[in-house]
């Protein structure tokens, strides 16, 4: 917080709220004892024939006043592009991968004309294609780019994360359908003291790309699928899941390894379908929760825990 008394945002927030949009979580317990629960699930998976996965990121570059030039030793340009290079650079490196698409999508601030600002975005965000270009033996037409004159939606999210006097007669000029230009001018004349933090704090982290690389994984043998469980789980479809579950015995964790929560194991068949167990592990026995949950989320990232349907855990 600043000496005006309103919360200070910072880039780190925003990239936050940015990644939570549309995920979905799923919780996975733990417990002081090793428990078993027991879930019926669909028809067991289908191949997935093409596996798609994205890595994704927001770089928030700066430019000075109307400019649309990248000036690479401008402000914390370089930290903020070498979060692409090195987005671009796992995936690019990693064998078992090829790349088939980078989005770019460019945002200008909501201060200053619509028009100017519609310029800014357009340009800039093409600026940083050709950057990403002359990196990269990509052709061009694996690089696509949109933008948004003004990121009034993250406006809108920085503001419900505050608490102050004039919130939401605020959030009402800010959540109408009037024109943009004549939005920020009513924030502008009415509210000078916030209008003043904003332009200083908030426009700065409302100036951002939003990059997706798009890449194509290619199939695992059981084998294989163990070593990518183990290291980038993510990118194994769920009937390769399903297939490695299929060498584990039901009932047993092999207690050498330090991962075991939410793996699935096929028990059997029962009315054509299968019989799916998910092990919780002894948290005395390991305590690397944070690992766990972190490998949990990249598993349920990829759908493998909204196959079942989940009932009351039975101690074995």
């Amino acid at each position: 917080m600043d000496e005006s008394g309103y919360p200070l945002a910072n880039r780190e927030e925003l990239r936050l709220w940015h990644s939570r949009r549309g995920r979905f979580h799923l919780h996975c317990p733990f417990t002081s004892t090793a428990y078993i629960r027991s879930a019926t699930c669909l028809p067991d998976p289908k191949v997935e024939t093409s596996k798609i996965r994205t890595e994704k990121g927001s770089a928030f570059i700066d430019f000075p006043v109307n400019v649309t030039a990248i000036h690479k030793e401008f402000s914390n340009n370089v930290i903020e592009l070498n979060k692409i290079i090195e987005t671009i650079n796992t995936v690019k490196n990693d064998s078992n991968v090829s790349i088939t698409r980078i989005s770019i999508h460019g945002y200008a601030s909501p201060d200053g004309p619509l028009q100017l600002n519609e310029r800014l975005a357009r340009e800039r965000t093409r600026t940083l294609k050709e950057y990403v270009s002359q990196l990269y033996p990509f052709d061009g037409k694996y690089i696509h780019t949109t933008y948004t004159p003004e990121d009034w939606e993250g406006f809108e999210a920085l503001l419900s994360d505050t608490t102050f006097q004039d919130k939401e007669a605020i959030m009402k000029i800010v959540t109408s359908n009037m024109h943009p230009d004549r939005k920020e001018e009513i924030i502008r004349m009415r509210f000078p003291a916030f209008y003043r933090f904003v332009l200083k704090h908030w426009f700065v982290i409302l100036r951002h790309s939003d990059y997706t690389v798009e890449y194509h994984v290619r199939p695992f043998t059981i084998e294989e699928s163990q070593v990518v469980f183990d290291t980038n789980p993510k990118n194994l479809s769920l009937e390769e899941m399903f297939r490695l579950a299929l060498t584990y015995t039901p009932g047993k964790c092999n207690l050498q390894q330090d991962f075991y929560d939410c793996r699935t194991i096929v028990s059997g068949q029962s009315y054509g379908q299968s019989e799916c167990c998910l092990y919780s592990i002894d948290t005395k026995r390991h305590k690397n929760r944070s690992r766990l949950s972190r490998k949990s989320s990249a598993i349920t990232g990829n759908d493998a825990g909204q196959r079942c349907l989940m009932f009351p855990a039975r101690q074995l």
